[in-house]
């Protein structure tokens, strides 16, 4: 996989940006047009304004706490993981943050959407 850069959307409307730095921590950017119309998605980490925002290494093993929440935890991070295993990739632990973000897609709880930037990572997870 190695998904480099995911959209995040909210009821169809492209919220920003979720890429990883060098030190494997997330990086998030308000999408323009969000800036001017939209709301904060997370008041006290991410205020509404033009910035690139940088996770810290803990306590999400370098993810933001609002896109943490989407992703599936204890039993379904076990089901994702087999899932993972019988499409050949044998270490789900090298799959990122970001590429677990686009297996979920639209399918996690609330209402944020994660979308990658190229489909093809996606693809493969699916048809492989």
């Amino acid at each position: 996989m190695q998904n480099k850069v995911i959209n995040v959307f909210y009821h169809g409307k492209n919220v920003g940006r979720v890429a990883m730095t060098d030190t494997r921590c997330c990086a998030f950017e308000y999408d323009k047009v969000w800036l001017s119309d939209g709301f904060s998605i997370s008041p006290f980490k991410f205020p509404l304004e033009k910035k690139v925002f940088i996770a810290n290494p803990d306590p999400f093993d370098g993810n933001f706490g609002v896109f943490n929440d989407s992703l599936p935890e204890g039993w379904g991070r076990m089901l994702t993981d087999r899932m993972l295993v019988k499409k050949g990739f044998d270490d789900s632990a090298q799959v990122s943050i970001l590429d677990r973000l686009a297996i979920v897609g639209a399918n996690g709880m609330g209402a944020l959407e994660y979308k990658p930037e190229t489909i093809l990572s996606t693809a493969s997870v699916n048809n492989k």
